[in-house]
């Protein structure tokens, strides 16, 4: 009998809760400059038969939406956005705000069945504030880069920053 029941709890652990959400970021740049916003498109496609909801969407991408992390690792797969707050690395810049901060009742977004959201975030700015990155900033090079939201991960995709040039073309 604990044997039948060890296999059921892992079966159920091994099924994932289906998405209501598939959530896809991709780059608006092919490589960023350093010191510059990071942007990065957000779609979110209803795959289900009901309308959902989502959580407040910036009007700019200099505005994180609050249900938005991210986690970035090196060129070489060393987690970057490590914290104390989120042991695999998720960070938002909202874990900075305070611990009662909320969306307002009036800050949500319906998407219809089999239609998309799209948005762009500014990665730079959901990543402000995460101390492993205040230590040691983001150089040029080459990252991977995934979102989180109340809908799952995103895919992982991968950024190349490059240094800013001067008038003479070589880098700062």
């Amino acid at each position: 009998m604990m044997a039948f029941l060890r296999v059921l709890l892992l079966l159920a652990s091994a099924t994932q809760t289906p998405r209501s959400l598939e959530f896809r970021i991709a780059p608006l740049n092919g490589t960023y400059t350093l010191g510059e916003p990071i942007g990065l498109r957000c779609k979110f496609k209803n795959v289900t038969s009901s309308t959902q909801t989502v959580r407040h969407v910036p009007n700019d991408r200099s505005d994180a939406p609050s249900f938005i992390r991210a986690r970035v690792w090196s060129e070489r797969g060393a987690l970057l956005t490590k914290n104390d707050i989120s042991p695999d690395g998720w960070w938002t810049v909202r874990a900075l705000d305070s611990m009662v901060y909320r969306d307002a009742d009036l800050a949500r977004v319906t998407v219809e069945a089999g239609h998309e959201l799209i948005f762009d975030v500014d990665l730079a700015a959901i990543l402000l504030g995460c101390r492993s990155l205040e230590a040691r900033p983001l150089r040029a090079g080459r990252y991977r880069v995934q979102l989180d939201s109340d809908f799952g991960p995103s895919n992982e995709l991968t950024i190349e920053l490059k240094s800013r040039s001067t008038p003479n073309g070589r880098p700062r």
